[in-house]
């Protein structure tokens, strides 16, 4: 990428210098059309300027398209980056194991015919509050559903009581799971 703008660079000085030195060869042929006393040679001077005119035309042009791309070179990003297909790869597997544990919650806990969008499922129950209260034999999880709708709520209910009846443990307690509607009354 930097030979490239580098190249761009030394053109444009080039062309710099060549449009120079053609504007002065240019003002040197009119300066002669106007000294030249001899009509034989004022035809040949004319016809100088013209061509002198037209060289100047030529690296105008050349030196504005070296210009441009001198600018574009330089609006190029320093380096390029390389794609790492791995962390893809890997970030794939993990939005695939998420919707697959998605699916089997709502599978499993939620009912099988019930059908929910998995933006939905982590705007409504991934985020609720939750209070855990843990003892020698239990763990007890209070779920805040007060921001729920009626239909929510009762899905989260019948996923917590498909949890309660299967008796899950972990480190040897108890997980047991309760929606909590309303002011706390046990405080």
């Amino acid at each position: 990428m930097k030979k490239k703008q580098e190249k761009a660079t030394k053109r444009v000085e080039r062309l710099e210098a060549e449009l120079h030195k053609s504007r002065l060869h240019e003002v040197d042929t009119q300066v002669l059309n106007h000294e030249m006393e001899d009509p034989r040679f004022s035809k040949v001077a004319a016809e100088a300027t013209r061509q002198a005119r037209r060289r100047v035309n030529e690296t105008e042009q050349r030196h504005q398209k070296a210009v441009k791309e001198q600018q574009h070179q330089e609006s190029m990003p320093r380096e390029i980056l390389e794609r790492d297909t791995t962390r893809e790869n890997v970030a794939t597997c993990l939005t695939l194991s998420m919707l697959m544990l998605v699916e089997w919650v709502m599978r499993e806990y939620m009912g099988g015919g019930f059908r929910m969008e998995l933006q939905t499922f982590l705007n409504y129950f991934l985020y609720l509050p939750v209070e855990a209260r843990i003892s020698w034999h239990k763990v007890r999880y209070r779920i805040d559903a007060n921001d729920l709708s009626e239909a929510y709520v009762e899905l989260l209910d019948q996923a917590c009581t498909e949890i309660n009846r299967r008796k899950i443990k972990r480190d040897d307690r108890r997980l047991v799971f309760e929606v909590f509607r309303g002011p706390d009354e046990n405080q």
